[in-house]
């Protein structure tokens, strides 16, 4: 906790900027666009997914304030909600609403609730077990299907 700031986000993913799209670790310098591409998505949703569940501690935690807790229930509850001021399957504009949203709530929320409150809550939020799982890199079905091909041919 120690360095940072208030307001930074640490989500550290070394192995998505290692790891092609296949699952097999290469340098980052041989890596093609596609598969950089991939990685700096995957490392975008781990962090949207991480600051998604801040919010979720935050609003369960009864030490916040209780602005801070009715602007985490609007926020979790319009990105979660099938009804929405752009619908979420229209690509691209679909998604930044719902980021725009996420932004807005988590300034407010900056703004309101303690810093140590905001801090504890992330740390909760890094070690629960889905957002380990999207900033590990965990390799899909289909890398483990293509090491197994492999495996047989050689």
């Amino acid at each position: 906790m120690e360095g940072l700031t208030p307001g930074t986000v640490e989500v550290v993913a070394p192995a998505l900027l290692e790891e092609n799209a296949c699952g097999g670790a290469r340098a980052r310098s041989q890596m093609t666009w596609f598969e950089r591409r991939l990685a700096s998505g995957r490392h975008c949703v781990a962090m949207l997914v991480h600051q998604a569940w801040t919010l979720a501690l935050l609003l369960k935690d009864r030490q916040a304030p209780w602005r801070a807790r009715v602007v985490a229930a609007f926020t979790v509850a319009y990105l979660v909600s099938p009804v929405q001021l752009i619908p979420s399957f229209i690509p691209v504009i679909g998604q930044m609403d719902d980021v725009a949203v996420l932004y807005c709530g988590m300034k407010m929320i900056r703004r309101w609730a303690p810093v140590e409150l905001i801090a504890d809550c992330e740390a909760r939020a890094r070690a629960s077990e889905m957002v380990q799982r999207l900033t590990a890199g965990r390799r899909g079905v289909a890398s483990e299907r293509s090491e197994e091909v492999a495996r047989q041919v050689a």
